[in-house]
């Protein structure tokens, strides 16, 4: 008898364990595929203007919460915390309700970490990078703080340890008192985000015009990260060649940054960033071209 109850919890075991991996596979393949068509929208919105752009906006909104509320660990949630349009147009009356009624819905219960997260995390985002967007003209400091101060409060309190860590990307570029990027990298270091929070790092050297040193900080990362696979289809490389190339920019030296331009449009044919890279060589190049001229003039 005690063998037959055995063997009955065991196959209950396996069963449970089995649905649970159908629901995290279920969640997984439906936030890839919201994924997919975020950045599908996201890349489409650098092209449009008017009517079908505003409806971008709104649309991108809404997919970017349905993704963290879908999957709040997973690298898609990450990537739409750091890669929503970091300039909008003059928006008109589309995005500007949307927003309000996000903020309707959240901003008073902004010290509560704990309830409505994904539309929380994700309001606080959009008021922190376009302060006076959405609601042009009127009093924004008090609500940009306090933004500011519950992202804070949702890193170090929520309950829940994927919004705390979201919270915590949210801050990576704020100036939060403390690096919030090293604070990550000790707190998760088994987040699918830890490649992020490395180049991240190394670019600061990029800012602060050390492309040298950037470049081998970010040569690095690429040899620890390279196979890492992102939610658009390619591997992380391509971000850290991303980052190469415009290092070689800076320097002037146009054949090592062509040759990382190569090596993105081959791996990564639909990564936005080739275009501005294409665009930075070609101003290094008419610029070089320029003092040649100028020089053979004299």
């Amino acid at each position: 008898m005690k063998k037959v109850k055995y063997i009955l919890y065991i196959s209950l075991l396996i069963f449970f364990i089995n649905i649970n991996l159908v629901f995290a596979q279920t969640d997984e393949v439906a936030v890839n595929e919201m994924y997919k068509e975020f950045f599908a929208t996201r890349r489409k919105i650098n092209s449009q203007s008017g009517e079908e752009y505003h409806k971008d906006i709104v649309k991108l909104i809404d997919l970017a919460i349905q993704v963290i509320k879908t999957s709040p660990g997973s690298y898609e949630a990450c990537c739409v915390i750091q890669s929503f349009p970091t300039s909008l147009e003059i928006l008109n009356d589309l995005p500007v309700i949307r927003y309000k009624a996000l903020k309707s819905q959240c901003y008073a219960g902004l010290n509560d970490p704990d309830t409505d997260m994904a539309e929380k995390l994700f309001f606080m985002r959009l008021t922190r990078l376009y302060v006076t967007g959405f609601e042009p003209g009127e009093a924004h400091q008090g609500e940009y703080k306090k933004c500011l101060d519950g992202l804070k409060k949702m890193k170090n309190e929520c309950k829940d340890k994927n919004y705390r860590a979201l919270a915590t990307i949210a801050l990576f570029r704020e100036k939060a008192g403390e690096d919030c990027r090293l604070d990550f990298l000790n707190k998760y270091p088994e987040h699918p985000a830890i490649p992020d929070a490395k180049l991240s790092i190394a670019s600061d050297y990029y800012y602060e015009k050390k492309y040298q040193k950037c470049i081998e900080e970010t040569n690095k990362i690429l040899e620890q990260y390279k196979d890492v696979q992102m939610p658009e289809g390619w591997n992380f490389e391509v971000h850290c060649y991303e980052s190469l190339a415009m290092c070689y920019i800076k320097l002037k030296d146009i054949k090592n940054a062509h040759k990382f331009l190569v090596l993105i449009e081959e791996k990564a044919p639909l990564d936005p960033q080739i275009e501005i890279i294409k665009n930075e060589i070609q101003e290094i190049q008419n610029s070089l071209l320029n003092g040649f001229q100028k020089g053979y003039q004299k």
